[in-house]
């Protein structure tokens, strides 16, 4: 695996010829990179979302509606 994939994520890249030997494809594996670095960051800025969606060049709104869609949960 490449080494500047996220370990988390390494396990999820196929080593073999088969395009989806793990069940996996490119959306998948990216929606699960973005969950990774939404929940990292929110974390990061101790659940302040306004604060998190400034550092990712997000507007209040997307980021509000990808932490609907990925199941994070944020106190504020």
């Amino acid at each position: 695996s490449p080494t500047s994939i996220p370990a988390t994520l390494s396990s999820m890249v196929p080593t073999s010829s088969e395009p989806n030997s793990f069940g996996l494809n490119l959306v998948d594996v990216v929606k699960a990179y973005e969950k990774q670095v939404i929940a990292n960051m929110l974390a990061r800025n101790h659940q302040n979302i306004r604060k998190t969606a400034d550092m990712l060049g997000l507007p209040l709104r997307t980021l509000y509606h990808k932490i609907h869609l990925y199941n994070l949960k944020s106190s504020s």
